[in-house]
């Protein structure tokens, strides 16, 4: 008998049911990801949210709302200093002020989506490619015996075996050049789609720009790169918006709107780098020629590159 209960308690202990994933929500007093105290809802080692899934789901989409309605409102916070007070939203970031408020990288990601597809979705064309027709009468001045010598030229050149590399690029450009010119909407498709990466370049280098000028205050790049994301998120809201007066039929307006920018830089880096008005004029005019320089080389570049690809692409 003794036995046989021995046997039976055994056998009990070796059926006994695991513990259920699936249990009532009860408050852990450790971080359920990597085991440490908890002292808050945050854990502060790994910082994991001391959050427990296992809530009805009505609590869940309270808690989904709750927290959609808390970016709605610190989008809101952000973008009013943002348009209304250039150079405050930087100042009050840098000051330790964060939580208030959208991070930089992700607002310039979800202003420049806004942007992008704005131009995706409307008749926009940043490239416009028009190649005339070659004249096929000869100019008054030309002598035949000029005619003479370039055809003798061409001839030559043409009956090289193969031509230099510098030929072949060219031909091939120009080739595809006049194939991109009928399809000019498909052309502004591919330029859009790679202008939104090359602008993850160029906002950097303006911030670099920014800490050259700026060197004698030692400041961290990180800050001016928290400038210049704020800079270019103003920029995006300005630019969709001048696309929907475009919509509109109120091209005209996009002209002096266009003047927001330049002025508004100013007011910013007066306010964030607290300097006299004529030093940050000067540092504002040069970054700007350094800018614009660096953005037309890059934007002529990639557009050259684009199109000498283009049969691949296609």
């Amino acid at each position: 008998m003794a036995d046989r209960a021995s046997v039976l308690s055994t056998n009990e202990y070796e059926t006994k049911p695991e513990r259920p994933v699936i249990k009532n929500p009860v408050q852990p007093q450790r971080c359920l990801n990597c085991g440490h105290e908890l002292t808050g809802r945050f854990c502060a080692h790994c910082g994991q949210e001391n959050r427990d899934l296992n809530v009805p789901f009505r609590q869940m989409l309270s808690e989904f709302f709750g927290d959609l309605l808390s970016f709605d409102s610190r989008l809101l916070r952000t973008l009013l200093p943002l348009l209304f007070k250039p150079g405050q939203l930087t100042r009050n970031y840098l000051a330790g002020q964060r939580i208030r408020y959208v991070p930089p990288v992700r607002l310039y990601i979800f202003i420049s989506f806004l942007f992008f597809l704005s131009l995706a979705v409307t008749d926009v064309r940043i490239i416009s490619i028009k190649i005339s027709p070659s004249p096929k009468t000869r100019p008054p001045s030309a002598s035949p015996r000029a005619d003479t010598t370039a055809a003798a030229g061409n001839a030559k050149a043409i009956q090289a075996p193969g031509g230099t590399l510098e030929e072949s690029v060219q031909q091939k450009f120009l080739k595809n050049l006049q194939t991109a010119s009928r399809d000019p909407q498909l052309l502004n498709q591919m330029l859009i789609g790679r202008l939104s990466r090359l602008m993850f370049i160029l906002v950097p280098i303006f911030a670099l720009l920014l800490k050259l000028l700026y060197r004698r205050l030692r400041g961290f790049y990180i800050q001016h790169l928290i400038f210049a994301l704020h800079y270019h998120a103003f920029a995006f809201l300005i630019f969709t918006f001048m696309i929907g007066l475009y919509v509109l039929g109120a091209a005209a307006l996009t002209v002096p709107i266009a003047f927001v920018l330049p002025v508004y830089l100013f007011l910013a880096m007066k306010r964030v780098y607290g300097q006299s008005a004529p030093r940050t004029l000067l540092k504002g005019i040069t970054l700007m020629a350094g800018y614009l320089m660096a953005l037309m080389i890059s934007l002529a570049g990639m557009t050259w590159l684009m199109i000498y690809l283009y049969d691949q692409a296609g």
